[in-house]
């Protein structure tokens, strides 16, 4: 080994006599460096790169050559902080070498997201202690300092806002600020670009906003490098663009570069990073200096063969380090990659939501406390005779029952599949760097066997392992569970409020056939701690017969990761957008991909090679020369024919081209384009750790409280949020689990949304007053993503559709970059009173416009001290539309509309829901009036009544209550006539009221508004008649409720005086042309007769 050593060092000491060219120097040269996972070149700074390259003819430009990775398996698997100091160094090497050989040329630096990082460390000093570079040094030379005349980062994760170079809308830091107090030696040189919704450089939560720099501050910053440069042309002629080359030597020597095939020196570099022996890393430090070798002598040009020869001095003596160093330890895991910690919530609970959280801990017969600290190590061993835990048994499904053989442990299961005994670190994987191959066979938790495929797949791609703080006891070095002698196993999982403690035992329900009862790692099908997984979720949703939920909701409980359900056939996803969020995300990490079809039948899936209703795990995305593609798994077993065919081939040549590992069996690539065409819901789990402030809430909705329309929210939980620094905030409402919801039988769970208003805080009743509304979704969990103004505070509403009519727990949890305070609405009313009702037949007279208008039901206010009053008005019928209306009238039934006698009202006719308010009502009695668009539109009705004093209201009886109704023969004024009469009979002393309705008016064939009227009740005709009783004191009204002559009473003996007679009398239409039909109807409290009517 050691000979192999020196070898390599005599053939570098060779390659240095190689003589050096000569370079043409322009006047202007360009330095750019990529962002993280893009391959080898300039990435995103390419923008500003062109823009000076352009407006100074003959300058030139290269790209820094490092590997711009974050531990994916895209760019080489190099941590993310072993990439910033390669990347220091790359730097520093590039810039200085270049102005040794250039001493006159005004430099440029563009760096983005990782490369501004990276320069800009190279460039102030200061270091970068949260990626463990310690060298607080500027790392350019004073003379190469001296010409860089201008230097210009977007995204920058060391950006700290007040600094006098920062641009852009973000008033907070990237997750790698510089500390307070910090200053650039060079400031004035720089312009660092980032917006505060950006989540790398900024608190931010849109990943796209970190693509986008280049085009929203392009301009900006190529007239800040104009303000510095003193401009150009070449001293000799100019090579143009330079780049980093290709071919072999890109091959051989670049760490993700063109032209790479996966066997290069970043291979070798990442094992040895990753080593768990010394003599494997070793190997690999050698390895990688022997590429560098053969890339030095394919070398054409100077730079390239000083760049490389020093790549390969430092691997030689890295080589010998390694070999001489007898403390020499692996790299633990958690060290090489980065790690954001998840914000806890600061907030106090009150009394009641402790006792919710303390309810919610009883589920399907077990119980699973508040997760307090972790568990003592002694819970794992046995002590002297004593026998392994035993845990109650879990539910199995019929179909499960029939091949059930039993409870075993591990070591009884390996022994059964023929491979001898099992180790004491059981349950393990054999071979912890062979690609996990995680199946279901009989089981149904498809979403749960999809959610630890995609979070393992995360890890095998080179970031932290999501299941280190779930399981105890756990291997923290190799990442897997550690054996636990006492048979028992802790999960810490998150549902129903917090983090709650679950505890299994490690026995396994066995098969009496091939197929598996439990989760399964076909390539290493010793290790059992996926069924562990398995098991520990299924026995908080009630057993093995679990029907399954989706994998975004279980991978919220695995890992407390926030989900977000996308359905991407709504008009509102935006697939390049949406690409933007997830591809940056999901390569730093930050994000889990889950997949789920929709309803397919037989045929479908045949065609499609999809499974209906069923998830899928997205193990990998790329995106190289424009096409865009996601490597998905399907986590059933027998998954040979459900394959998409049209991709099957694809991902095969794929594999081929790249030399890339052979796909998993049910595995295959698919264009992220067909995604939406044949698929119904993308789950992403996002790392909450990109938040560092959270608050939550609890509370009991008491659903069995009558309720008509998910739009109305008289009874719906309502919160307030505030921030005074702005910027984006994620509500996250989550039902707690029941143990009848998780039955399979509970077809019915209902759906739940969030409204978010600017009404500060305040309570509000209609969705109208919403800028935010969420989706319906039958899940237990949904979120809302907002952007918050500073200095703000809004109110979110809890909204529901079909929930069962039982009390639900719910959690509201807000997350944001800035400090939030998250509490109940404030509620100004401090009276509600609430009441059912009707339009029944009778009862559905319409609106004010129709005759029948005062036969809606109608509801007395009565307020004795001045008082805010809101009406609110919801119906059973969400379509139907709604009136209310508030009338002045001591208390009484309305039986005319005057605009006078109107307090307040709800607007418009609304389909479902209304709400009338009014300010400082005068002590007294008012009608409601609540009214339908059109007559005879039956429905119930809820009315509630918010005031901040104390006030009563009840139901006012119809006209007709406690009363016979008699109507007359349809009376006739032609033309001419404009006074018609009828006699009155009754028997006995009685008290009546009339009422005279218009039925038709015309003129010929042509219908108009009916004549002015006047209805009466007279004693006798002719000059010594006298009026009993009249309506509208007396005055003609056109009113198209009708017109009414109020009680009156009526006796027997005056048919003797004369006769009693009903008149209606009418101001003739133009030149008498009108014909108006009219009706009375008498309501008495004894029966009476209408004769025929006469002229």
């Amino acid at each position: 080994m050691l000979s192999r050593i020196l070898g390599l060092s005599a053939l570098v000491g060779g390659a240095l006599s190689i003589p050096i060219e000569k370079r043409a120097c322009p006047n202007i040269h360009v330095f750019g460096a990529r962002e993280t996972t893009v391959s080898q070149g300039y990435g995103s700074s390419i923008t500003v790169v062109n823009d000076v390259l352009n407006a100074y003819s003959g300058s030139t430009a290269e790209a820094i050559v490092y590997p711009a990775c974050g531990g994916q398996s895209s760019c080489g698997g190099v941590s993310y902080s072993s990439s910033v100091a390669q990347g220091i160094a790359a730097v520093a090497s590039a810039v200085n070498s270049f102005h040794t050989e250039c001493p006159n040329t005004e430099i440029v630096l563009v760096g983005y997201s990782q490369g501004g990082e990276i320069m800009d460390v190279a460039l102030c000093g200061g270091g970068d202690p949260n990626q463990g570079y310690t060298n607080t040094a500027v790392q350019l030379s004073a003379s190469a300092l001296s010409m860089v005349k201008a230097a210009i980062f977007m995204g920058d994760p060391l950006f700290r806002a007040g600094l006098s170079y920062e641009v852009g809308t973000c008033t907070a830091g990237g997750f790698d600020e510089r500390p307070a107090g910090f200053s650039c030696p060079s400031a004035s040189l720089i312009q660092s670009y980032c917006d505060a919704s950006d989540p790398y450089c900024c608190n931010g939560s849109n990943a796209a906003t970190h693509q986008g720099y280049g085009a929203e501050y392009g301009n900006q910053a190529l007239a800040f490098i104009k303000s510095k440069l003193s401009g150009g042309g070449t001293t000799s002629p100019g090579n143009g663009t330079t780049g980093t080359g290709g071919g072999t030597v890109a091959q051989w020597g670049q760490c993700g570069g063109l032209g790479w095939t996966g066997a290069t020196t970043c291979k070798y570099e990442r094992q040895v990073s990753g080593a768990g022996t010394q003599s494997q890393a070793l190997e690999a430090a050698i390895a990688a200096a022997e590429n560098y070798m053969r890339a030095l002598t394919l070398a054409d040009t100077p730079r390239e063969k000083q760049y490389l020869d020093s790549k390969c001095k430092d691997w030689i003596s890295r080589a010998e380090k390694i070999k001489l160093d007898k403390s020499w330890k692996p790299i633990s895991p958690q060290a090489r990659n980065r790690s954001l910690k998840e914000p806890i919530s600061k907030r106090k609970l009150s009394t009641r939501e402790e006792i919710i959280l303390l309810e919610s801990a009883k589920l399907n017969g077990c119980l699973f406390p508040p997760w307090k600290n972790d568990p003592n190590p002694q819970e794992f061993e046995l002590v002297g005779n004593e026998g392994q835990f035993e845990d109650k048994p879990l539910r199995l499904s019929v179909p499960q029952k029939e091949v059930f053989n039993g409870w075993k442990r591990p070591a009884e299961l390996t022994k059964e599949r023929g491979r001898g005994s099992v180790t004491p670190d059981a349950p393990k994987r054999a071979d912890t760097k062979v690609v996990m191959d995680l199946v279901q066979d009989i089981t149904t938790d498809c979403s749960v066997i999809a959610s630890i495929c995609a979070a393992t797949a995360r890890f095998e791609r080179g970031h932290g392992c999501l299941f280190h703080n779930v399981i105890f006891p756990f291997d923290y070095i190799k990442n897997i569970p550690h054996n636990s002698r006492s048979g028992k196993y802790i999960f810490r999982l998150y549902f129903n409020g917090c983090y709650r403690k679950v505890v299994i035992d490690d026995r396994l329900p066995s098969s009496k056939t091939t197929r598996s009862l439990f989760a399964f790692d076909r390539n290493s099908p010793e290790s059992f701690w996926p069924a562990l997984i398995e098991k520990a979720y299924l026995k908080l949703r009630g057993g093995y017969d679990f029907p399954g939920s989706n994998s975004g909701t279980d991978l919220w409980v695995l890992t407390g990761w926030i989900p977000e359900q996308i359905f991407l056939h709504h008009e509102d996803v935006a697939p390049d957008q949406l690409w933007r969020r997830i591809s940056g995300a999901f390569q730093y990490g930050d994000v889990v991909l889950t997949l789920g079809t929709g309803e397919l039948n037989s045929r479908e899936e045949r065609l499609q090679g999809l499974i209906g209703r069923h998830d899928y795990a997205v193990l990998d995305l790329t995106e190289s020369d424009g096409y865009r593609q996601l490597l998905i798994k399907n986590p059933w077993a027998d998954s040979s024919s459900t394959t998409p065919q049209s991709y099957s081939r694809a991902s095969e040549q794929s594999a081929l081209d790249t030399n890339s590992t052979p796909l998993l069996p049910g595995s295959f690539w698919m264009d992220y384009d067909q995604i939406f065409q044949n698929f119904d819901n993308m789950y992403l789990n996002w790392n909450p750790g990109l938040f560092t402030n959270r608050q939550d809430i609890h509370f009991t909705w008491d659903l069995s409280k009558a309720r008509f329309n998910s739009t109305c929210f008289a009874n719906s939980p309502q919160f307030s949020i505030s921030t005074v620094a702005g910027g984006p905030v994620w509500l996250l409402l989550s039902k707690h689990f029941r143990t009848a919801s998780t039955k399979a039988s509970s077809a019915e769970s209902g759906f739940i949304s969030i409204y978010v208003s600017r009404k500060g805080g305040h309570r509000i009743f209609v969705s109208d007053d919403a800028f935010y509304r969420g989706p319906f979704v039958d899940s237990p969990n949904t979120l809302a993503k907002i952007d918050m103004e500073p200095n703000s505070t809004y109110t979110v509403v809890v909204a529901e559709q079909s929930l069962p009519l039982v009390p639900q727990n719910f959690t509201l949890s807000a997350f944001s970059r800035n400090e939030i305070v998250l509490k109940p609405a404030e509620d100004k009313f401090s009276h509600t009173y609430q009441m059912e009702s009707e339009w029944s037949p009778i009862t559905a007279g319409g609106n004010t416009e129709s005759p029948r208008y005062p036969s809606n039901p109608q509801h007395t206010l009565q307020i004795s001290d001045m008082a805010d009053v809101l009406i609110l008005l919801e119906t059973s019928e969400p379509d139907l539309a709604v009136h209310a209306k508030l009338f002045w009238s001591d208390g009484k039934r309305i039986s005319t509309v005057k605009k006078r006698d109107i307090v307040t009202d709800s607007g418009h006719y609304r389909p479902g829901c209304v709400v009338a308010e009014t300010e400082q009502l005068c002590p007294g009695s008012y009608t409601l009036v609540c009214s339908t668009f059109l007559p005879d539109q039956v429905a119930k009705f809820n009315i509630w009544v918010f005031s901040t004093k104390k006030c009563h209201v009840k139901a006012l009886p119809s006209e007709a209550a406690g009363r016979l109704a008699v109507l007359s023969d349809v009376g006739i004024l032609p033309p001419g006539i404009d006074r018609i009469f009828a006699p009155l009979t009754v028997s006995r002393l009685t008290r009546l009221k009339l009422i005279a309705r218009s039925r038709n008016s015309t003129i010929g064939t042509r219908h108009v508004t009916s004549s002015p009227m006047l209805l009466t009740v007279e004693l006798g005709q002719g000059p010594y008649k006298e009026v009993l009783a009249s309506s509208e004191n007396g005055e003609f009204s056109d009113a198209v409720s009708g017109i009414r002559v109020p009680d009156f009473d009526v006796r027997p003996e005056y048919a003797e005086k004369g006769g009693i007679w009903i008149v209606i009398e009418r101001i003739g239409g133009p030149v008498g042309q009108v014909t108006d039909c009219v009706d009375v109807e008498a309501l008495g409290e004894e029966r009476v007769e209408i004769g025929e009517w006469i002229y």
